[in-house]
């Protein structure tokens, strides 16, 4: 009886915990036990030349797992996002499904050149994977989905949904709770990014290496972005070097279409309002005569 009542204990205040889990709290936490590692300064540095209109336009979600005290510092990794110059970085609790999926269905709408990833950590890659799955339904295409420490994402069609472009697969080493790497440990996917780290389950996203994966897959998706918004603007305003306006008249039915002809502008002449004073009639010429100086109606 006592040991059925810790457990209910325990399942309450962890259910309090993962309720009152927020946005707003995941700026504090216990991230501080493991820092972050930088990334490459190359890394960096490409981070910094991706242009600035892509970047507004590539919309990161975060799914925390089962951590609502941020001891594996995801929130120290969405911060560090946005300090490259990913503005649009969102850091979703585990229970934040149905929010995340509204923000998603709402930015496809009015944004069309928005890049949606989605990353999952621990627990939260099954999350983002059941997100990408529904969303194949509403026919709405996702650019990234990452599996961070996804022990139990296994090698699966559902793993891998059709509307996604690509999938990356960071692994590291299994929970201890559950054998270390001999029981649970996750797998690599078919078709996917397979990237595997030397680290531990709670290290992941502190690591130096998963963080340079992300940023290189944000700055390539910030690029495609920004090329297709020079695209459309080209599309939309066409330059004043571009060959001449050409029209043709609309044939009649059965019938070959006219030839083409191409509008060509000319210069205005001006007309002089009086004679120049340099300009005199040839001596050598003949008068009129009166036969020539007849008016229309005589004619």
């Amino acid at each position: 009886m006592a040991l059925r009542t810790s457990l209910l204990r325990f399942g309450c205040s962890l259910g309090f915990l993962l309720l009152a889990e927020s946005r707003a709290t995941a700026e504090v936490g216990l991230g501080f036990f493991h820092p972050l590692q930088k990334c490459n300064p190359e890394v960096v540095k490409n981070c910094e030349a991706a242009p600035a209109d892509g970047k507004e336009h590539v919309y990161t979600f975060i799914v925390n797992g089962l951590d609502p005290t941020q001891l594996a510092n995801l929130n120290g990794m969405t911060s560090y996002l946005r300090q490259l110059g990913f503005s649009q970085t969102h850091y979703e609790p585990l229970l934040g499904y149905r929010a995340t999926r509204r923000q998603i269905v709402a930015i496809r709408q009015s944004d069309p050149d928005a890049k949606i990833v989605l990353l999952g950590y621990s627990l939260g890659s099954g999350v983002v994977k059941r997100l990408a799955n529904d969303l194949e339904k509403e026919n709405i295409a996702v650019d990234r989905l990452v599996y961070l420490g996804g022990d139990f994402i296994g090698n699966t069609e559902a793993s891998r949904p059709k509307n996604v472009a690509k999938v990356v697969n960071i692994r590291g080493h299994g929970l201890v709770f559950f054998g270390y790497d001999l029981i649970i440990k996750g797998s690599d996917i078919d078709n996917a990014q397979n990237v595997r780290v030397d680290r531990r389950h709670f290290l992941l996203p502190s690591s130096g290496q998963t963080m340079e994966t992300l940023a290189s897959e944000l700055a390539s998706l910030a690029q495609d972005s920004h090329e297709a918004i020079a695209a459309r603007t080209r599309h939309e305003s066409p330059t004043a070097g571009e060959p001449e306006t050409q029209v043709a008249d609309k044939a009649p039915a059965g019938k070959a279409a006219p030839e083409v002809q191409t509008l060509k502008v000319y210069p205005v002449s001006r007309t002089r309002e009086t004679t120049p004073p340099d300009f005199q009639i040839p001596a050598t010429s003949p008068a009129p005569s009166q036969s020539d100086l007849t008016t229309d109606q005589d004619r």
